[in-house]
């Protein structure tokens, strides 16, 4: 039983952070589109 518990966390643990470097590349490019290059760094740390 532990042994199929072990599979379910480490796929879900994949897919969770295989989709966050999505969204963060996603937003990191809107970011540069949008600020045209400026102030990068501090708009994705303000979550804005």
């Amino acid at each position: 039983m532990e042994a199929w518990v072990v599979v379910v966390v480490v796929v879900v643990v994949v897919v969770v952070l295989g989709f966050g470097w999505v969204l963060v590349g996603f937003v990191g490019m809107k970011m540069v589109v949008v600020g045209g290059g400026r102030n990068i760094e501090g708009k994705i740390w303000c979550g804005e």
